[in-house]
C-alpha cells in the first residue's frame, strides 16, 4: 500500500463505557501519525523547519467513519501527504485494521500563515527546498504533488 504506515493501540482512555472508540478520537489519531510523519521526514520537528514566524494551520477537515475500532487490536493509519497548488497541504488517510478494513478515511487540509496572521501564497523556506527534493529524488512514496 502506498503511504507512510503509522502504527499505534488505542489507549484505554481513547474508549467510551461501551468499548466503542469515540469518532473524536479518529481525528488525535490522525493528527499523532501526521506529526511523527514529519518528524521522519524532516528529522526535526515542523515548527523549527519553518521557522519562529511560520505556522501551519488546519482549514479543513473531513472524516468518513466506516466501522468501530476494535480494542484488542492494534490499529494502522495510512497518510499520504500531497502538495495542493503553491501553499496547501492535504494529508489524505486511512485508519486500518491489521487485515487493511478500513475503519474511517478522509483528509486535514492545512495552510501556512506568519504569526501576523498573513496567509502565504507559497511554500515557506526551507520547507519548499526540502519538499522539491523529495520530489525530484522520489524519497518518499506518499508525497504527491497536485494542482488545486
Amino acid at each position: 500500500m502506498k503511504g507512510y504506515m503509522y502504527k499505534m493501540i488505542p489507549r484505554f482512555s481513547d474508549f467510551d463505557g461501551y468499548g466503542i472508540v469515540h469518532h473524536s478520537q479518529f481525528l488525535k489519531f490522525v493528527e499523532e501519525a501526521r506529526i511523527q510523519m514529519l518528524r521522519d521526514v524532516f528529522s526535526q520537528e515542523l515548527d523549527e523547519v519553518l521557522g519562529p514566524d511560520v505556522q501551519s494551520l488546519v482549514m479543513d477537515v473531513y472524516v468518513k467513519y466506516i466501522r468501530t475500532i476494535d480494542k484488542t487490536k492494534p490499529i494502522y493509519i495510512n497518510l499520504v501527504l500531497k502538495l495542493v497548488g503553491n501553499a496547501y497541504l492535504q494529508f489524505d488517510f486511512k485508519i486500518l485494521s491489521e487485515k487493511n478494513d478500513i475503519y474511517a478515511k478522509g483528509y486535514t487540509r492545512h495552510c501556512f500563515t506568519r504569526i501576523d496572521h498573513g496567509m502565504l501564497l507559497s511554500y515557506p523556506e526551507p520547507f519548499n527546498s526540502r519538499v522539491k527534493e523529495m520530489i525530484e529524488t522520489k524519497e518518499f512514496d506518499y508525497l504527491i504533488e497536485e494542482g488545486l
